[in-house]
């Protein structure tokens, strides 16, 4: 008996049809324009310019959204670029006057030109309205475009990287709605509340792509511990700025950590053979950890050497260790994708793919400024809100 596909392409052509009268995005409005809307509110002193401090509160307001929060966002994004940053206090005329700047700038490329205000509020505007209003899209979070943003976060977003590819669902696990937010469980014995990401916080945290918000929560949850621990009067996202992977990982796994330091590869004295000893030790250390599916983070201290696609001051994901090979395999919080410019190695860097590396041992160490393994140990005592530590570990 013959069937009729007619139904079927009938629906498939409505289908079609209303995704093409969908009305489109509109563009948004001229930056200049909500400069001088959102000005009077974001000035919380009323003195005519803004202060980080305010920037930061306003990036912080959940009355703040859509494009006033995107401008805001711009604005502090403009003041933490790396090689030109835009000196505070900002007047309004100041911030109007800016350069529209390039429509294509995505919100999480690196800052290494002069600022563009536009172009910044643009890829905010983006970012803010495609993102997702939920937790978990798909119930569970993944590394793919999992990214961080433009908060200093990467000391906590290694670790929770390394549980991921550990355990995705104890990760979805230690996060629960309430009635105004949400619940984190950083660790068998720590919870701590925290509200709804703002817009403002949604522009400059960490992106995962189409997975949900749950990044961002995650990253005022670590903020919040520091609030309480230390009775900080910063919100949230600025309070988790800067600190120790290692820390984190004690945080996160409740249990101890041993830290090693690759810094006798710097050090003049130190001889071939000590070198040779020490890379076995922490060869054992990557085996035996990696296998028993233990949390690993690596940290580039400011002394390391200067490899190309690397960053200084910065945490890496320890993803696993590749005994044949003698490599191991590190995700950087930033998900970026590298070609180097030939063979390579320290002096053109290292094939990356979202962020995930695949580096020799005897090259990791030379710009490495350390490890943090967890161990089966359970922590002892409190653990202290994250500190920075000098070898970036």
């Amino acid at each position: 008996m013959k069937t009729c596909a007619r139904p079927a392409i009938t629906l498939i052509a409505t289908g079609l049809l209303a995704l093409l009268t969908l009305p489109a995005q509109a563009d948004p409005q001229p930056l200049a324009q909500i400069i001088q809307k959102g000005f009077p509110a974001w000035d919380a002193d009323h003195d005519g310019s803004l202060t980080l401090d305010e920037i930061n509160w306003a990036l912080a307001n959940p009355e703040i959204r859509g494009e006033e929060a995107a401008a805001v966002a711009a604005i502090y994004r403009a003041a933490r670029n790396k090689s030109h940053p835009m000196q505070p206090p900002f007047a309004l005329a100041d911030l109007v006057k800016q350069d529209s700047g390039e429509a294509n700038t995505s919100a999480s490329d690196e800052d290494l030109g002069m600022p563009r205000l536009g172009s910044y509020y643009a890829a905010y505007v983006d970012k803010i309205g495609k993102a997702p209003r939920q937790l978990f899209v798909n119930g569970t979070p993944s590394l793919e475009g999992f990214r961080q943003g433009k908060v200093g976060s990467c000391f906590c977003l290694a670790p929770m990287a390394a549980l991921i590819n550990r355990d995705p669902a104890d990760v979805a696990a230690r996060f629960s709605r309430d009635k105004d937010g949400f619940t984190v469980r950083l660790n068998g014995s720590r919870t701590v509340h925290v509200t709804a990401p703002t817009d403002g916080e949604i522009a400059i945290s960490s992106a995962t792509g189409d997975q949900g918000y749950w990044s961002t929560v995650y990253e005022k949850a670590v903020g919040q511990m520091r609030i309480e621990d230390k009775s900080l009067k910063d919100p949230p996202l600025v309070a988790a700025t800067a600190g120790s992977a290692g820390t984190m990982v004690k945080v996160l796994t409740g249990n101890e950590i041993k830290r090693f330091s690759c810094s006798p590869w710097r050090k003049p004295e130190t001889t071939p053979a000590e070198k040779d000893a020490l890379l076995g030790q922490l060869r054992v250390l990557l085996e035996e950890t990696s296998s028993a599916h233990r949390l690993i983070t690596a940290g580039t201290g400011a002394k390391g050497s200067k490899v190309p696609g690397i960053s200084s001051m910065h945490a890496y994901a320890v993803l696993g260790f590749d005994a044949a090979k003698d490599c191991v395999i590190i995700r950087d919080p930033h998900g970026q994708d590298y070609t180097p410019r030939g063979t390579p190695g320290l002096e053109t860097g290292y094939r990356a793919s979202k962020g995930v590396m695949e580096i020799p041992l005897k090259d990791i160490v030379q710009f490495m400024g350390g490890f943090a393994f967890e161990q089966t140990t359970p922590a002892t005592k409190e653990t202290p809100a994250p500190e920075t530590t000098t070898d970036g570990a």
